[in-house]
């Protein structure tokens, strides 16, 4: 019997877009709820995998609701995997009353509690079967939960990290004396939209060790 998958998602990026590809070569039925401006969605379109758009402009997005409820109407899905805040809320709703496993995803640490009602909307949701973390100490925040001084872990949390190829990353450096950067000196370079939990700190500390 053939797996189903309907994925929500407000981008694609490159890891998950290949695993996406590699799921629909494998022989899975997956289909892609994204919208056009999604980072390698055409990669997507080029592989032949069916891809369609709800932009999801807020946790509660009525006429994504709708979008992602039809396509859920039209075939059976054995499992919603849904990747940021947005996906998961309104995939929750759009999924009421519809068996099927859901997948949420979880890329940064923190920011869920059991006091934030709006983490009840997502990832404490009791309709979420599985929380994919792409790192340990992901999964180690959501099994470390307290509520009320009791240990009260998420243990639905599992680690799984994104896959990479290391072909991705071939393409010949640019020359850091363009920059005005001397020669042969240890570089460290950092692209990230910088938030306090992303530890940006602890590596600038860390080059002077």
């Amino acid at each position: 019997m053939t797996i189903s998958c309907l994925v929500v998602t407000s981008n694609s990026d490159r890891p998950g877009t290949h695993l996406f590809i590699g799921l629909h070569k494998s022989g899975i039925d997956i289909q892609i709820l994204c919208p056009v401006t999604a980072p390698y969605r055409q990669l997507l379109v080029d592989a032949g995998v069916p891809v369609h758009e709800p932009r999801l402009t807020s946790r509660y997005d009525k006429k994504g609701i709708v979008v992602i409820r039809e396509h859920l109407c039209r075939q059976k899905f054995d499992i919603v995997r849904a990747f940021n805040n947005n996906a998961v809320s309104n995939s929750l709703i759009a999924t009421k009353g519809y068996r099927c496993k859901f997948i949420a995803y979880r890329g940064i640490e923190a920011n869920v509690s059991y006091y934030d009602p709006m983490s009840w909307t997502t990832y404490l949701h009791p309709r979420v079967d599985v929380i994919v973390c792409v790192a340990d100490a992901i999964r180690r925040y959501f099994w470390n939960m307290r509520f009320l001084g009791f240990s009260i872990p998420v243990k639905k949390a599992q680690t799984i990290y994104k896959g990479h190829d290391a072909s991705w990353y071939s393409d010949a450096p640019i020359s850091l004396q363009e920059f005005n950067v001397p020669r042969d000196v240890l570089t460290i370079g950092c692209i990230v939209n910088d938030r306090p939990r992303k530890g940006l700190k602890f590596l600038i500390n860390a080059a002077n060790l």
